[in-house]
């Protein structure tokens, strides 16, 4: 199975810290190779914020929401509405969505997250997380 390229890089890195962490010897700092160099290097390109990191951030802010659904073919919409709060987390690596409305009667909550992966080149959307109250 694909591991999503963010793990394998925050994997790769926790492992290549661990391993100069072993390495060192009483109070001397250790020496990257130059792979490891290379390596770290590697990993913070990868992690960098860039152009597709600047277009989520455009969308933060709040709005109100007017949502329309329909329930059967043909039939009226229903309408609610809503408010959404978008703001970017993680050193503007990720835009994390907050939205409170209501579907037929019913509140709910929703968070949804959206990122991009600098390696993969695509966006990596989490989805939205909806909480019902009843």
């Amino acid at each position: 199975m694909h591991k999503p390229a963010g793990k394998l890089l925050a994997a790769a890195a926790i492992a290549l810290l661990a391993k100069l962490a072993l390495a060192q010897t009483g109070n001397q700092q250790p020496q990257m190779t130059p792979e490891q160099k290379a390596e770290m290097e590697a990993y913070m390109k990868a992690g960098t914020p860039g152009a597709p990191h600047q277009a989520l951030a455009s969308s933060a802010g709040s709005y109100d929401l007017k949502i329309k659904s329909w329930h059967e073919p043909g039939g009226p919409a229903m309408e609610d509405t809503g408010t959404a709060t978008r703001a970017m987390a993680l050193d503007g690596r990720v835009l994390v969505e907050e939205v409170n409305s209501s579907m037929m009667g019913t509140p709910f909550n929703g968070h949804g997250m959206t990122g991009y992966d600098n390696v993969t080149g695509l966006g990596v959307p989490n989805g939205m997380q909806f909480l019902f109250r009843l």
